[in-house]
């Protein structure tokens, strides 16, 4: 397999061989290519340098489609500036690497689906006692949020939410959603458009619905209230047929940070 190469136009070059080296840590390893762990020279102080990750996308159609395409997609995303994305700091010279902000401390919210769930993420017996209900219900807003802006500022469709593809970081509660391997471009104009964000709906649906079963297994003040936030109401909301990512964003954000 040849790694992919080209620069993407709009995006920093960082002019550092150092980035490009095959034989840093490997971070991960995917279909669309392998994320390296490197260092850049702090701008503020020359004598420090700080842990980035670096990605080389591959050079062929893989199961995931295009990597040039995941590329496309993942520096569109970063546009956004979203706190719960993963931050592009630039792009190496040579093969148009993505640097990003190395994570620390985080770590996926579910493991992907077994032959006993089929379809469905397997998270820890434990997560209940580090995902504590007020943070569960900020990584369905964060989610909530980013994928509203994905759909309908961009025409992304991340086309692989799940859980196991959502960082979390418990010493902090921050959240990150990863991997545009599956995502792709569309029309949100379309004929088709409202249908592939009902799809992506209904997958964040299954999120809160599992979030909600976890977290209810413990301690809470009344049914359908954990932590004082309408779980039900947000589920319920969900399942409605016509309800899309911006009437949710409407009633559980915007109405909430106006009162």
């Amino acid at each position: 397999r040849n790694e992919g190469d080209g620069v993407h136009a709009g995006l920093e070059i960082l002019d550092d061989p150092s980035l490009e080296d095959t034989q840093l840590e490997i971070l991960g390893r995917g279909a669309g290519g392998i994320t390296r762990k490197a260092y850049i020279e702090n701008k503020n102080d020359n004598n420090t340098k700080t842990p980035v990750a670096v990605k080389t996308f591959a050079g062929e159609i893989t199961s995931d489609g295009s990597p040039q395409d995941e590329k496309a997609i993942s520096v569109a995303a970063a546009s956004l500036n979203d706190d719960a994305l993963i931050r592009l700091l630039g792009q190496t010279k040579e093969r148009g690497a993505l640097v990003m902000e190395f994570l620390q401390g985080y770590e996926a919210l579910a493991g992907p689906p077994s032959f006993q769930t089929c379809s469905r993420d397997v998270y820890p017996d434990d997560v209940s006692d580090y995902v504590t209900p007020e943070f569960g219900w900020k990584i369905c807003m964060n989610m909530l949020r980013v994928l509203n802006k994905l759909h309908n500022q961009l025409g992304i469709c991340h086309a692989d939410f799940y859980a196991h593809n959502i960082l979390i970081n418990t010493t902090t509660e921050d959240v990150k959603l990863s991997d545009f391997g599956a995502a792709f471009f569309y029309d949100t104009n379309s004929e088709y458009g409202k249908s592939i964000q009902r799809i992506e709906l209904g997958a964040y649906t299954v999120l809160v619905e599992e979030l909600f079963q976890l977290l209810a297994k413990g301690e809470h003040k009344e049914e359908g209230t954990i932590a004082n936030r309408p779980w039900k109401q947000l589920l319920e909301e969900c399942q409605k047929d016509e309800v899309t990512f911006d009437d949710l964003v409407q009633k559980f954000i915007t109405d909430n940070e106006e009162k």
